[in-house]
């Protein structure tokens, strides 16, 4: 029996800081073969910008209601190493890492931990967004 293929989409995940009030975050799916796309953004009083980051991405791949496979296009580096070198040593370690000679928690582990239950439904490759 054959499966129908899953839908590819691109994932465009950003975020921005406004000093002193926190920042914003934005996000868009493009569905690779129709062209529609969907997006999303808003504020949060973070200003930790690799958070924001991070949570732009949780937020679009939890736009997807059904297995997919996804782009993800980010200029964070935060992200793109967090997906291509951490997060199997940090789920397999219990989301703590040896950080100067002590165990602490992984830094934003809570979306962290989003992330990977979305790998469940969803392949993701991650693209590093550099111009």
């Amino acid at each position: 029996m054959m499966t129908a293929p899953a839908v590819h989409y691109l994932l465009f995940a950003e975020a921005a800081i406004e000093p002193n009030q926190g920042g914003s975050w934005r996000f868009v799916l493009e569905n690779v073969a129709t062209g529609e796309s969907f997006s999303a953004n808003d504020f949060e009083p973070i200003d930790c910008h690799e958070r924001l980051e991070l949570l732009a991405v949780v937020r679009g791949l939890e736009a997807i209601d059904h297995s997919a496979r996804v782009t993800l296009v980010t200029k964070s580096r935060y992200v793109n190493r967090g997906l291509k070198r951490g997060l199997n040593d940090w789920r397999a370690n219990g989301w703590q890492w040896e950080r100067f000679g002590r165990v602490v928690p992984v830094r934003d582990h809570d979306l962290w931990k989003r992330v990977d239950r979305a790998l469940n439904y969803h392949q993701v490759e991650c693209r590093l967004w550099q111009f």
